[in-house]
C-alpha cells in the first residue's frame, strides 16, 4: 500500500515529465542557445513515509472525477463534498451508475 499501482495514470504522467525534461536537458548541452531551462522535474513520492494514504486518498478523491463525471453538477457536488471520505463515496456511487450501464 506504500505506492501507487504500477497502471496508475499519474505515474505514467510523471515518467513522461521526467524523459521529457531529461530531453531538454540533453538538447540545452548540446545547444543552449536554442533550448531554455528544463522544466523541474516531477517525482512523484510513492513511499508511505513521503506520502500519507490520507492525501493520496484526498487527491484520488478529486483526481477520479475527470474520468468519471457526466456534467458539471456532479463536479460541484463532488467538490461541495466536507470530506474524503464523503467525495470518495460519491465516486463509488457514480462508478456503480457507470457499470450498470455497460
Amino acid at each position: 500500500a506504500g505506492g501507487w499501482p504500477a497502471d496508475f495514470e499519474l505515474e505514467s504522467v510523471a515518467a513522461e515529465q521526467r524523459a521529457r525534461a531529461e530531453d531538454q536537458r540533453l538538447m540545452s548541452l548540446l545547444n543552449p542557445r536554442v533550448v531554455g531551462e528544463p522544466e523541474p522535474l516531477y517525482e512523484p513520492c510513492t513511499t508511505s513515509e513521503l506520502y500519507p494514504s490520507r492525501r493520496r486518498a484526498a487527491r484520488l478523491s478529486y483526481a477520479v472525477w475527470a474520468w468519471i463525471s457526466s456534467d458539471n453538477d456532479e463536479l460541484q457536488e463532488a467538490l461541495q463534498a466536507s470530506s474524503t471520505s464523503e467525495r470518495m463515496r460519491l465516486a463509488v456511487v457514480r462508478l456503480l451508475e457507470l457499470r450498470k450501464r455497460v
